[in-house]
């Protein structure tokens, strides 16, 4: 279950099997959490790279959870705290990158992973 009460700096990826992308709302003033609909998904990889380690970077510095929808696996790996993987609108599994690499609770989870999961 997903908490309600999440601390200061959280970041939770959902990770969908399919959808659009959407744009990255501003991390400047504004609501108390950010919300991201595949931020990253309609830039070039250097560019991606580039501005994901950014947003890492900045992410402290705005003192706001973040929850952002990615189709990218190794995006949410790298840029969740935690990460739900959702399936036709049911929830797989909600853990941490490290929980779902070790404990994969399903089969779409461990597809979604790949073989170098293992």
């Amino acid at each position: 279950m997903i908490r309600r009460n999440l601390r200061i700096g959280t970041r939770i990826s959902f990770l969908a099997a399919s959808g659009n992308a959407s744009a990255w709302q501003s991390p400047g003033a504004g609501p108390a959490i950010l919300l991201m609909d595949e931020p990253f998904g309609a830039i070039d990889r250097i560019a991606r790279e580039r501005l994901q380690n950014e947003f890492l970077g900045s992410s402290g510095k705005c003192a706001r959870p973040s929850s952002s929808v990615t189709h990218d696996i190794d995006e949410a790996i790298k840029l969740g705290d935690r990460i739900a993987i959702m399936n036709a609108g049911r929830l797989e599994q909600y853990d941490t990158p490290a929980g779902h690499l070790a404990r994969p609770a399903s089969d779409l989870v461990v597809d979604l992973l790949g073989p170098d999961a293992d």
